[in-house]
């Protein structure tokens, strides 16, 4: 009779168990600033990920976007302007925007370099290792918007992880990073959890900082990895539309 109610109990859960993805919040603050002769405050966002089996969806600021691996498929949502762009994985910013755009972007190209810390630290319960990344876009042979990021990375996830950083090498190639950054990127052995970054600009540096909020394995809401009733498709994007 155990045996009977043991293997009622886990088939009744297994269905729950196979549709549950892992949802991640972080929680972005910039601090306060003077440029220009006028004071920017403080400001705060989120950024919020799903990730199944060979699904991700990645949304901030109004925008999202949604790989799909199985079918090779690439989702940009653009929540405020009600418009989307469906293309074929992986992002490729030829088949995305006009060639207009296409040379802007690569004019605006991100170079960078990598290394790592010598101590991992305990960030909450998870084990970490740090890694350093100094970037910046170089324009006619100068150095321009330098940026310095503190990146700390975990393996102790339950997702898979390589199928997790297949999609974030996607995001940094839609974030406009060059090959030689993405690979670098590509080495660090985990999933990133926290980030400190330093944006330069005008001799003074502008602090952001990314922090988990929460990594927890939920069923998806309805709707989570399509494009929104409703919403107009484009054949290109144009800047307006990837800006954020």
């Amino acid at each position: 009779m155990r045996k009977i109610l043991a293997i009622i109990i886990i088939s009744m859960l297994c269905p729950s168990i196979l549709l549950a993805d892992t949802y991640i919040k972080f929680q972005v603050h910039t601090e306060a600033y003077y440029y220009g002769g006028v004071n920017h405050p403080a400001e705060e966002a989120e950024r919020e990920y799903w990730i199944g089996e060979d699904k991700l969806v990645f949304s901030t600021r109004g925008r999202t976007i949604i790989f799909d691996r199985q079918h090779k498929q690439l989702l940009f949502i653009n929540h405020p302007s009600k418009i989307y762009l469906e293309s074929s994985l992986p992002p490729d910013w030829s088949k995305l925007v006009p060639e207009a755009v296409l040379q802007q972007l690569q004019t605006w190209c991100i170079a960078g370099k990598v290394s790592e810390k010598t101590q991992p630290k305990k960030i909450g319960p998870r084990k970490c290792q740090g890694y350093d990344f100094s970037y910046w876009i170089e324009i006619e042979g100068t150095r321009e918007y330098d940026n310095d990021a503190s990146i700390w990375v975990t393996q102790e996830v339950p997702f898979d992880l390589q199928v997790a950083q297949e999609f974030l090498g996607y995001l940094y190639i839609l974030d406009n990073y060059n090959s030689q950054v993405i690979a670098q990127l590509q080495k660090m052995s985990g999933f990133p959890i926290e980030i400190e970054r330093i944006r330069y600009q005008q001799g003074f540096g502008i602090k952001t900082t990314e922090k988990l909020t929460e990594m927890s394995e939920q069923k998806p809401p309805p709707g989570t990895y399509t494009v929104p009733e409703g919403f107009q498709k484009k054949d290109t994007l144009n800047l307006q539309d990837i800006i954020y």
